[in-house]
């Protein structure tokens, strides 16, 4: 498959700025990258799209890279939505991909929703990869609400749905806690015999860039550059990484493995 344990080889959470607001690269620019600094794979996981992937394989043919298509996908679960990465694994699970994203821009009164209920996810599985999410995802945030009972109930449901084909998503942007965060979803995992990979969310290419993204991101959530936010990044570590540097943030062996398997 590839793999090493002690270096990333394949890149699964990637946006480019097909996401709208929340990615400032071009998918050439973003296989370019990733072949000069090594890596194997890479994934594009543009919000609610697959807008560049005729881009995203033809630079990979260039460069050398083996190119995966996927999306990330906000899931309404009660009250709550969550976004799930989805990667397909065939010709067969790139169209229950897009059915799902066909359901997410259906309008209701006049507006698209932009999010599929957990039934429809749990209902369009075929050849579909399921990554948990990063730091808005199902597992950080019902951790830190303390309801470990429900992400259990949760995980074992999707784990049915996605038989071998659910991962623990770990991320590490060196925010605070991030590191013991880690930790802790890999524990949760190993206690529910669930896999984790390693899937950095990249949302720029060069730490340079991390003023532009913060700049939309102020402009996503209406608010000045001035204003402080929750939901702004905190610092430039959403770059496109070295593989090193990859494995310094998140050192699990059997996580960078898996991501070469997943891909």
């Amino acid at each position: 498959m590839g793999g090493s344990a002690d270096r990333l080889t394949a890149l699964l959470n990637v946006h480019s700025y097909y996401s709208f607001g929340a990615g400032t690269a071009s998918p050439t620019s973003l296989v370019k990258r990733a072949a000069e600094l090594g890596y194997g794979y890479i994934a594009l996981t543009d919000d609610l799209n697959v807008t560049g992937g005729v881009e995203l394989f033809q630079a990979a043919r260039q460069y050398g890279v083996r190119a995966l298509i996927g999306a990330t996908v906000p899931v309404r679960i009660e009250d709550q939505t969550y976004p799930f990465v989805l990667l397909a694994a065939s010709r067969a699970g790139y169209g229950t991909l897009c059915r799902l994203i066909t359901l997410a821009h259906e309008r209701e009164g006049g507006e698209a929703r932009l999010e599929v209920p957990y039934s429809a996810l749990l209902a369009h599985t075929h050849d579909l990869v399921l990554l948990t999410g990063g730091r808005e995802g199902l597992p950080t945030r019902l951790l830190a609400a303390r309801q470990v009972a429900e992400l259990e109930r949760l995980l074992r449901q999707l784990q049915g749905a996605f038989p071998q084909r659910l991962y623990l998503q770990l991320f590490h942007d060196r925010y605070r806690w991030d590191e013991r965060r880690a930790s802790v979803i890999r524990r949760l995992a190993q206690s529910l015999a669930l896999p984790v990979v390693t899937a950095p969310q990249v949302r720029y290419l060069d730490r340079d860039d991390y003023r532009l993204y913060d700049a939309l991101t102020c402009a996503r959530l209406g608010v000045s550059v001035q204003e402080p936010h929750p939901r702004r990044p905190q610092n430039a570590c959403q770059h496109l990484p070295d593989p090193a540097e990859a494995h310094r943030r998140l050192p699990y062996p059997e996580a960078a493995l898996n991501a070469a398997w997943v891909a």
